[in-house]
């Protein structure tokens, strides 16, 4: 069963005083299985985002369809680029604000901060932080709405290696704790084979569909470098800009 199905005619962001109308998204139509881990894959400023507010609901300006499986609306739950935790806030209170259910509240929020490691920091404030650790605490508060469909805007993107590789390997753990079905957009190649079930690339603005590829890689094969990039060259395309690489066909470069 579908959880999504996404068919987009248009995206269109008007021109503005010192900017020209710029056709964002075109033509892009996929469905994402319930219970799958879509990565969704393009070079930088190709739609990517839009694509996310718009199935989440936060821009209703487009031409087309965007359709959720009945129930998963109310358990949506999105994860930017930055944390956007209450920087008044402690973690414990950042992440009970997600929880609807007041007397169920302490024990889930306890719950969800030790699976995110964040036991000693509990009462800390956003300030206190790492970005790992605020990172790991805006993933913990995703996670308290009980999602059915995770949205993630690239959630590891300016740590270094080691932080970021921490963070897939606790994301894995979660999910396979607390199955959901996931949409999550990044840049790296590795990062969408070591995660996803399947990979939607899009081209250069105007997006559309330019491949869907299937993973179908082992738990043993995603954490070997070496067959992660084998995997990339043979069925992902080097993301760069439109003049410095070849047309995208079925996923992969022609010369």
């Amino acid at each position: 069963m579908s959880a999504l199905d996404v068919a987009i005619t248009r995206k269109v962001y008007p021109a503005r005083a010192e900017t020209r109308e710029h056709l964002a998204l075109s033509d892009l139509a996929f469905s994402v299985k319930e219970g799958e881990t879509v990565c969704i894959l393009g070079p930088s400023g190709c739609g990517k985002t839009t694509l996310l507010n718009l199935i989440a609901g936060l821009d209703g300006d487009y031409a087309g369809r965007i359709t959720l499986a009945p129930g998963i609306e109310d358990h949506l739950a999105y994860v930017f680029q930055t944390p956007r935790l209450l920087p008044w806030r402690t973690v414990r209170q950042n992440i009970g604000l997600a929880i609807d259910d007041a007397d169920s509240g302490p024990a889930s929020v306890s719950d969800l901060i030790a699976a995110v490691g964040l036991e000693a920091f509990a009462d800390a404030y956003p300030g206190q932080l790492s970005l790992g650790m605020q990172r790991r605490a805006a993933l913990a508060r995703a996670f308290a709405r009980d999602p059915r469909i995770l949205l993630m805007d690239e959630p590891f993107v300016s740590l270094d290696d080691a932080a970021a590789e921490r963070l897939r390997a606790l994301l894995v753990r979660i999910l396979a704790e607390r199955p959901t079905t996931v949409l999550f957009v990044t840049h790296d190649r590795r990062e969408a084979a070591k995660l996803a079930n399947r990979i939607l690339i899009l081209s250069d603005p105007p997006a559309t569909l330019a491949g869907d590829v299937p993973v179908k890689l082992s738990r043993a094969a995603r954490a070997d470098p070496a067959r992660i990039e084998a995997f990339c060259r043979r069925h992902l395309p080097v993301i760069m800009p439109e003049a410095d690489r070849g047309d995208l066909v079925n996923g992969k470069t022609k010369p």
